[in-house]
């Protein structure tokens, strides 16, 4: 859709209306697969459980209460600091893929600066999940090479190539950063 385009009132309340029903569906789909995700999560404790594993209520407790200490803010902070440059599909699926920081969040603003969309606008949405969709994608090719040939190939490259790997997590935070400077004070046109 061209943001500049100029709707009639009928055009703009229709264009609203598919876009609000977009976003029920998203949510419908988007909260469905997150209770699902949710209910799987528990299935490995629930048979540990079953199993007679219970490892008691002080150690239950104390891990609990150490995830809240730990984990606890970043379900209000998140979610918040999220949205406004991933929108509510990118949210749902950061949430549901994972690497929010270091790779979803960055491949989003990298696609919503490619085509030139502002975020948290309609346009600055679709680019960015299209972008997090595609390095879902990306992110699981890859995964399954090393998965399958990841042995096989560290032993037949060279050590300086083995050797660089030591970089890679530096360089990738490194990037990350700059990614995120550069959202939020971006360069004033001249």
């Amino acid at each position: 859709m061209d943001e500049n385009k100029v709707l009639t009132p009928e055009q703009e309340a229709h264009e609203e209306e598919a876009y609000n029903n977009y976003l029920k569906s998203i949510h419908k789909f988007g909260g469905g697969i997150m209770i699902a995700i949710m209910l799987v999560t528990w299935l490995a404790p629930l048979y540990v459980f079953a199993k007679g594993g219970f490892p008691g209520g002080k150690v239950l407790a104390g891990t609990v209460a150490a995830m809240l200490v730990q984990e606890g803010w970043s379900w209000f902070t998140e979610p918040l600091m999220w949205l406004p440059i991933l929108g509510i599909p990118g949210l749902y699926l950061g949430y549901t893929s994972g690497n929010i920081g270091s790779m979803r969040a960055p491949v989003s603003f990298a696609a919503m600066n490619n085509v030139g969309a502002v975020k948290g606008s309609k346009k600055g949405d679709a680019a960015g999940m299209f972008g997090m969709i595609t390095s879902v994608f990306v992110n699981l090719v890859f995964l399954l090479i090393v998965i399958f040939l990841g042995s096989w190939l560290l032993k037949v490259l060279p050590d300086v190539v083995t050797g660089t790997f030591n970089y890679a997590s530096p360089a990738i935070q490194g990037a990350g950063t700059l990614l995120l400077l550069k959202m939020l004070f971006p360069k004033k046109a001249k």
